[in-house]
């Protein structure tokens, strides 16, 4: 009867144990057909690391502590392969950190997204993912030559990362990523350490976000979104400032949108977005996109996006995908 009754003891208690913590396998797989501007050429391809399997787990710590973490691996599906593993990029390119979150809100330890590389794309229908896509994100990421080991710009570091709870309708971030940093094993000094913070408010139909961040060329980014759900349709504004404080350019840019659900199935979204770098006076990005996007389920979706970009300077000014997206 002991035996029967330790037995019984042991196994509540794996239980209980395993019950406390998961792992979640996550991710989706988006392709199609593709055609960027510059030229005339369609492939099947993927459209800015769409695809991402993902591993992340949580553990119940007690007294509402909790340990978290994340693998996010960017995957092409056209190849098989990592995405960007041309450019150097790593396998867990989209995030790998370990973390706790409680009341006070989370805070990760590793690579991620920086504020400004997490937030910029507010503005665009689709966060910067279709080629119909006008974001004031474009600018940014290819500027921090101090930061790009491994392909990925100053959007993504090692660092340290934190979250607040949402009070009030407003939400905290902040990041750290100090000036030397390990890449593959090797010190590495950068020009500067990244410091970045946003500040974002959502409340019923209103949202709002500001975010300011420097970046290991010293480079200064300055943007502020904002959006108002009608009902009818969904308006997006955006601005975004960047400024490289020693020798580099100034690049400012601004973003329109909107999105019409049409039905519960389909919705409807435009986008005009310019940018011009103030430096040299040149136009980088004077685009009109619009798009449409079928959903079969919560999870699988058809959609079709095409953008003109007047200061593409040869080839095509037209870009267009047609695609089919599963998140899993």
């Amino acid at each position: 009867m002991k035996k029967t009754l330790l037995s019984v003891v042991i196994a509540t208690s794996a239980c209980a144990s395993f019950a406390q913590s998961s792992v979640t396998i996550s991710g989706s797989i988006d392709l199609g057909l593709y055609k960027p501007s510059g030229t005339n050429d369609v492939r099947l391809d993927s459209v800015n690391a769409n695809s991402a399997l993902r591993f992340s787990g949580s553990e119940d710590l007690g007294g509402g502590l909790r340990a978290n973490f994340m693998l996010d691996q960017r995957i092409s599906p056209e190849s098989g392969g990592a995405d960007g593993s041309n450019n150097g990029r790593p396998t867990f390119q989209g995030e790998t950190t370990v973390g706790l979150s409680g009341g006070f809100g989370s805070v990760k330890f590793g690579r991620a997204v920086t504020p400004a590389g997490a937030l910029l794309s507010l503005a665009d229908p689709w966060r910067n993912t279709r080629l119909g896509s006008a974001s004031v994100a474009a600018a940014y990421f290819v500027n921090a030559t101090a930061d790009t080991r491994d392909g990925a710009g100053f959007a993504r570091t090692d660092g340290i990362f934190y979250s607040s709870p949402v009070m009030g309708g407003f939400n905290l971030t902040a990041a750290y990523g100090p000036k030397t940093t390990a890449s593959g094993g090797t010190l590495v000094q950068g020009l500067s350490s990244i410091f970045g913070v946003s500040l974002s408010y959502a409340n019923g139909p209103l949202g709002g976000t500001v975010i300011l961040e420097n970046n290991r060329d010293k480079g200064d980014v300055r943007a502020l979104f904002g959006n108002y759900d009608f009902g009818v349709a969904n308006v997006r504004a955006g601005w975004g400032e960047y400024k490289n404080t020693e020798n580099g350019p100034k690049i400012a840019s601004w973003v329109l949108s909107t999105t019409v659900p049409v039905s519960s199935a389909v919705k409807l979204s435009a986008v005009y977005g310019k940018e011009e770098n103030k430096t040299t006076s040149a136009t980088t990005m004077d685009k009109f996109g619009v798009g449409a996007e079928y959903a079969f389920s919560k999870r699988t979706g058809l959609y079709f996006t095409a953008g003109r970009n007047d200061a593409v300077a040869t080839g095509s000014k037209v870009s267009w995908d047609l695609g089919l997206r599963h998140t899993f």
